[in-house]
């Protein structure tokens, strides 16, 4: 038994690994879900898991990246893909993966690390807490009403998605690799507002998985094509969805506040404590597709 860097050898047990642990419920699996965690998502990742021979008996991995801040750009370690086998679990196989993760993450000068999971007194005891907050209110009750005449409605991937995510204030900063694996989540519905010319002016994604079905989760554009946007989504899918969104945005689409609630965003702690603060900032904000 031992512990190595998972290499793309590994990606069908990994997936099969965690989508046994999650529960996905379907032939998608785990990385159908969180594609960034695929061996060729080109993202800036480390995989890690504990083998006895072929077998994979435990995993956990990292996803570094920038967050857009108060603060300016903020160096951000996101954990996911913790899992371990049944007959192992209880052996601190988990708890020394993770472990070992943020070791890396301190030796590249990583300021903070989240991670989103059920099981808050186990991560507690390797230092995550409840961190930020997430708001979100049901579509169908805020009134956004129905499409402009001069939008058109999609309903499918567009290749100017990514640009607009960097123009939004929080969230991470999509790499020039993100295009390769955001487009493949498989149970993620990519829905667009266009003008009169075909340009993309808004988008929003909904659903992902068992974590966020019934949530649309990551949006942005021009504020008044969202409305129309969010308009159009609950006429065609009467109270299917809720919104879910950081408060300064919402502000934005004139959400009113009375319609709001709120839960922690994620669990999280600093490696650098200059930045134990920033985790109680309104713009501490991480977007449905950000998380893993």
């Amino acid at each position: 038994m031992k512990s190595l860097s998972l290499n793309s050898e590994w990606d069908d047990r990994f997936d099969r690994l965690v989508s046994e642990s999650f529960g996905t419920g379907t032939s998608s699996g785990y990385l159908g879900d969180f594609p960034v965690w695929r061996s060729d998502s080109g993202a800036d990742t480390i995989r890690l898991g504990i083998v006895d021979g072929s077998r994979l008996l435990a995993s956990a991995a990292i996803r570094f990246a920038k967050l857009k801040s108060s603060l300016g750009p903020v160096s951000v370690g996101v954990i996911g893909g913790v899992a371990t086998v049944l007959s192992e679990r209880g052996k601190g196989h988990a708890s020394g993966l993770i472990e070992e993760l943020l070791s890396q993450a301190r030796a590249r000068s990583t300021q903070v690390v989240v991670l989103f999971g059920s099981e808050v007194e186990f991560y507690a005891r390797l230092g995550f807490l409840p961190a930020g907050k997430q708001f979100h209110a049901p579509i169908a009750d805020l009134e956004f009403g129905r499409m402009q005449s001069a939008f058109s409605f999609s309903e499918e991937w567009n290749s100017s998605i990514p640009a607009l995510m960097r123009t939004r204030s929080q969230g991470f900063i999509p790499e020039a690799s993100s295009d390769r694996w955001l487009k493949n989540h498989l149970r993620t519905r990519w829905f667009g507002v266009k003008d009169s010319t075909g340009r993309l002016l808004a988008f929003a994604a909904a659903d992902r998985g068992i974590d966020l079905a019934g949530f649309v989760h990551d949006w942005g554009g021009d504020a008044d094509a969202l409305r129309s946007l969010f308009g159009e989504i609950e006429r065609r899918e009467a109270g299917k969805y809720q919104l879910l969104g950081p408060f300064q945005e919402l502000m934005r689409l004139k959400v009113p506040v009375g319609k709001m609630l709120y839960d922690p965003l994620c669990l999280a702690q600093p490696l650098d404590a200059a930045y134990a603060d920033f985790l109680d900032d309104e713009s501490f904000w991480l977007w449905g597709l950000d998380g893993a």
